[in-house]
């Protein structure tokens, strides 16, 4: 259970890091 929301967690960390890079 907890290991979902550490991905979740991390993949939502990559999208807001790449979101801007990939404008």
């Amino acid at each position: 259970m907890i290991r979902w929301l550490l991905v979740i967690f991390l993949a939502l960390m990559l999208l807001s890091w790449l979101s801007p890079l990939l404008r």
